[in-house]
């Protein structure tokens, strides 16, 4: 079984932010800002799902600190990714 995770264009001027959608329609928002008051110009990401289809509040799943950006937005796209596959118990049950 193949699953194919897209990810969108990611959007901001100072924070950015995309989502993750895997190909069953599960997704998660992913989130990158630089830290505050960080004197190595540090970035934190934070990827983020909703429990239920109508619920507005997002619950972090994974966050993180990186060097840079380009960083964090990498990583935080791998984190979805590895959240987003399928468990080899679900994909025995398909």
């Amino acid at each position: 079984m193949t699953n194919i995770v897209t990810i969108d264009e990611w959007t901001g001027d100072i924070s950015f932010s995309a989502e993750a959608t895997a190909a069953d329609g599960r997704f998660l928002s992913l989130y990158v800002a630089p830290l505050p008051g960080c004197a190595w110009d540090r970035w934190v990401y934070t990827v983020d799902k909703k429990e239920e289809a109508d619920d507005d509040n997002l619950r972090p799943i994974a966050i993180g600190i990186a060097r840079n950006k380009e960083e964090a937005i990498a990583e935080a796209e791998e984190d979805a990714r590895q959240w987003l596959r399928p468990t080899p118990r679900l994909e025995a049950v398909a």
